[in-house]
């Protein structure tokens, strides 16, 4: 048999790999790229264009009086319901929950839930 054969393995050789510039560095006549604060600027501008201005002075709302009026109303026929059926430990608990109940219900839909009006 021939042993020259098998001893002699074949040498595999990558191609040489070509790179190609992508960033060519800028020349003589190019102008500079825009710095970061150009273009915040220039976005700035462009979105001033088409925001609507601040309005400073909000025009005034019966929010506080509807909601001292509801407060009263809501207290009042609680208050009232409980002052009229008998006393016992069930009217008082819960007469003191629907007025805790209602207060909360009411602090949260008209300053939380409902926008100006």
């Amino acid at each position: 048999m021939d042993d020259s054969s098998e001893t002699e393995k074949p040498k595999f050789v990558f191609k040489p790999k070509s790179f190609e510039t992508i960033n060519k560095p800028p020349s003589q006549d190019d102008k500079a790229p825009p710095s970061v604060h150009e273009i915040l600027a220039h976005n700035r501008k462009e979105e001033a264009k088409h925001e609507k201005p601040l309005v400073l002075n909000k025009k005034p709302t019966r929010k506080r009086t509807d909601y001292v009026v509801l407060l009263l109303l809501g207290n009042g026929l609680i208050g009232g319901a409980m002052a009229i059926l008998p006393l016992n430990v069930f009217t008082l608990v819960y007469g003191f929950s629907g007025l805790v109940l209602y207060n909360i219900g009411l602090n949260w839909i008209i300053w939380v839930v409902m926008s100006d009006y």
